[in-house]
């Protein structure tokens, strides 16, 4: 076959699908806005303050802004559909520092921009406490390196947490540390795995925000794959992780290729946590799926999910139980 007729056939094959996702090429249209619109974005996380961000909206063809967020913002704050108080701008977000998210509580949050015009979340329930019922570990198992990975000190923590109907979704997490206090690893549940994440419904990529556990071991990134409480078949769930005592974690950051590599000390202190979100995680999750993969430019377009009145974003509500082990 001569090169022009393989040309030929991949500019008809482009054709063809470029067509059959739109009915007509003129179908491309840059975004244009008729009015500003507000972007409501906050993960509200119990016992720990309210942080929202007020972001702008512009067309694909509009100027940069200097800032993506509004200033002169007026946010309010409603708990059980009583108002909590105002929140005032600090850097890039909008806090309260006097007040505490609570968990089996309904917030949602009004925002007014002079000029532009308001927004507002519809209520959005915080899990409720608690639903962590045990953490417990062994060291004395034996694990078979594989991979050329060898495991020098393996632990296995077993986690017990308790099903509740408020629930959307649970991230089960380890994280690591030694005598410094230094930060060794994070964890992932045995039952994880990319192959049975995508064949499963019951398991879904989720958000990684940056929790603060009451200051006991600073801030850090809650895992990446969640349970679909749906799923969840017994009223207390059962999870197995594994860690190694001895892992190169993500400490010694060095470019000395000898330093680089060295083992830290032994982690002696290993915190269990249940992340328990609202069902709002749960439908973006969905809807930013739909999307996803190197298809994605030939796919229709689909709306993300957003739970707010009168403009964009997202509210979703967070509960995080959690245990510390000292391991001896």
């Amino acid at each position: 076959m001569s090169q022009k007729i393989i040309l030929i056939l991949v500019f008809n094959i482009i054709t063809f699908l470029l067509i059959s996702c739109n009915n007509t090429l003129e179908s491309f249209e840059i975004l244009k806005l008729d009015k500003p619109l507000i972007v409501l974005n906050a993960r509200l996380v119990a016992r720990q303050i309210p942080r929202v961000y007020i972001g702008k909206i512009w067309g694909a063809t509009a100027k940069f802004p200097e800032e993506t967020f509004y200033r002169n913002a007026d946010v309010e704050l409603f708990a059980d559909g009583e108002l909590v108080g105002k929140l005032s701008l600090k850097d890039t977000m909008y806090i309260n520092p006097n007040y505490i998210i609570k968990g089996n509580v309904k917030y949602s949050i009004k925002v007014s921009v002079p000029n532009i015009g308001s927004a507002e979340s519809e209520p959005v329930l915080i899990p409720p406490d608690g639903l962590l019922l045990s953490a417990t570990y062994n060291t004395k198992i034996t694990v078979e390196s594989a991979g050329g990975n060898t495991v020098r000190n393996p632990c296995l923590v077993t986690a017990v947490f308790k099903k509740s109907s408020d629930v959307a979704a649970y991230s089960v997490d380890l994280i690591g540390y030694n005598d410094e206090g230094q930060l060794i690893c994070g964890y992932n549940n045995l039952e994880f795995g990319r192959r049975t994440i995508i064949k499963s419904p019951c398991f879904f990529e989720t958000a990684t925000p940056y929790v603060d556990l009451l200051g006991n071991i600073g801030t850090f990134k809650f895992g990446k794959y969640a349970y679909v409480s749906k799923c969840i078949d017994t009223p207390g769930k059962e999870v197995k992780l594994f860690a190694d005592l001895n892992s190169y974690g993500f400490t010694v950051p060095s470019l000395d290729p000898i330093k680089r590599f060295e083992i830290p000390n032994p982690i002696n202190k290993i915190i269990v946590s249940v992340v328990a979100m609202s069902k709002e995680e749960l439908e973006l999750a969905k809807s930013i799926q739909l999307v996803e993969g190197f298809t994605a430019a030939l796919s229709e377009p689909h709306s993300t999910y957003s739970n707010i009145k009168g403009g964009l974003g997202v509210v979703t509500g967070y509960n995080i139980s959690y245990k510390i082990l000292d391991i001896r």
